[in-house]
């Protein structure tokens, strides 16, 4: 499990900069099973919370 941790760093976290929010998007495309990165003020990027989307539910507009 550890070695898998380091590989997540450096292959994966180290991206993150240069990966697309969702907010530069404009669009919600996040379903239910996607992993996604919780941002955490003050907090480096290399560990920030990974986590499971466990339900999407639209919000008043609709999406």
């Amino acid at each position: 499990m550890v070695g898998f941790w380091k590989r997540w760093n450096k292959e994966y976290l180290l991206q993150l900069p240069f990966a697309r929010r969702l907010t530069d998007t404009g669009v919600n495309s996040l379903q239910a099973g996607d992993v996604v990165s919780v941002h955490e003020e003050r907090v480096p990027h290399l560990q920030w919370r990974v986590e499971r989307i466990e339900e999407v539910r639209p919000g008043r507009e609709g999406h």
